[in-house]
């Protein structure tokens, strides 16, 4: 039989949808469905896309029901681009008569936490580069760039931090002219996905 046009109201007005579980490192979240009657429910399908480029990263994931009835499915942004901003997220259930129907939304801000970078100066030569807090999904590898403000950027080197498994990185940096270092410029990091 399916559910009936009322049926359907109940479960939109008695259901919730909600985002949990959001990790910033990780680059994940969590969709979670509850608050309705699935004993006739067959499937519950949740699309999800970021706002950059329209639909262009749309994923349609399956959610998975719990012991408890909660419906819930994991997003990874490496399927979406790792694109920052704002997520949709629609919900769509299917009925064991197979007829689907839109359920509701929600949304998630996904933010780039970059960091504190700072320097260090050890001695005349040495210098610790160290960047704490960043929390950025899917980077291989973080670099930042250093050059002599003598003759603009013709001695520019690009210097990697090495991925530790932690939201600190260091990197103990060896200046070779000290006649350059006496004013450098330091930028904020590029990351490699």
């Amino acid at each position: 039989a399916g559910i009936m046009p009322a049926d359907e109201a109940r479960l939109r007005d008695s259901s919730q949808i909600r985002v949990t579980d959001y990790n910033g490192g990780k680059g994940t979240f969590r969709v979670v469905i509850s608050g309705m009657d699935t004993s006739q429910v067959k499937e519950i399908l949740v699309p999800v896309w970021s706002r950059v480029n329209g639909q262009d990263d749309i994923v349609w994931y399956a959610a998975v029901r719990s012991s408890n009835g909660v419906w819930y499915t994991d997003v990874d942004l490496r399927n979406h681009k790792y694109s920052m901003g704002t997520y949709d997220i629609h919900v769509y259930v299917t009925d064991k008569a197979d007829k689907q129907y839109y359920l509701g939304s929600a949304t998630q801000e996904v933010k780039l936490n970059t960091g504190k970078l700072t320097m260090t100066k050890n001695n005349e030569r040495d210098f610790t580069v160290e960047l704490t807090g960043a929390e950025i999904p899917g980077a291989k590898n973080i670099q930042f760039p250093t050059w002599s403000v003598v003759n603009g950027q013709d001695d520019i080197k690009w210097y990697t931090l090495p991925n530790n498994g932690s939201s600190t990185r260091s990197l103990l940096w060896i200046t070779q002219d000290l006649v350059s270092i006496m004013c450098m410029h330091m930028h904020r990091c590029r990351m490699a996905l």
